[in-house]
């Protein structure tokens, strides 16, 4: 057994991937209450916490001999969504092309504006093209970055996925970070405070987990 400190880029999967676990191994033994606790999302870790690895077991499963058999790691690869909007509206039917550590496959949005596909567990980098000309995006994808929602980090990534804060993710309470904040309490109807209350958290976590 041993205690794992996370790193920027990491989350529970790939750390469960890397240590030869499932995720709900590690997210749900004794040894991580406190991270389950204080984070309460494994896939949104921060840069210091601290993740129990214990010892691993030994499973045995019987099998006839002379045929073939298959055995599938559950969650593996993981499954990503991307909302991609122009002007606020999805941009349904165009081509996407997404790039995962140099693996590429093609297709079209889907009526909803999202793109979906899977990634595996240590994927670090990718990027996501939509559209041709002039209304061509490229999307930077830095898997595993998002902080949790209660650090200012992971504040400000999320406010920069949903398009209010165009600055950088430095942790800090700045003048822009209180300005998109003041943005997003506009858009959803809540008092424009520019302040971290717990109104404003809990919208800000439920409508990035909607994309």
């Amino acid at each position: 057994m041993k205690l794992h400190t996370v790193a920027q880029g990491e989350c529970l999967l790939s750390i469960a991937h890397a240590n030869g676990f499932f995720i709900e191994t590690l997210w749900n033994h004794a040894g991580n209450a406190d991270l389950r606790k204080k984070r309460g999302d494994p896939n949104c870790l921060f840069p210091g916490d601290s993740v129990f690895i214990p010892d691993k077991r030994r499973k045995e499963e019987s099998c006839s001999t002379g045929r073939l058999h298959v055995f599938r790691l559950v969650g593996v690869p993981a499954k990503v969504a991307i909302e991609v909007l122009y002007c606020g509206k999805p941009r349904t039917g165009e081509r996407y092309t997404i790039t995962i550590d140099g693996a590429s496959e093609s297709g079209e949005v889907g009526r909803d504006g999202v793109v979906r596909f899977h990634v595996p567990p240590n994927a670090k980098k990718g990027s996501l093209v939509v559209g041709a000309g002039l209304l061509r995006t490229e999307y930077t994808l830095q898997l595993g970055h998002l902080d949790p929602v209660n650090e200012i980090a992971g504040v400000q990534g999320r406010l920069k996925n949903l398009g209010h804060y165009h600055g950088p993710i430095d942790g800090a309470l700045n003048q822009d970070t209180k300005v998109a904040l003041m943005l997003f309490q506009h858009d959803l109807g809540l008092e424009c405070s520019g302040e971290l209350d717990a109104a404003t958290l809990q919208a800000l976590r439920q409508n990035h987990e909607r994309l």
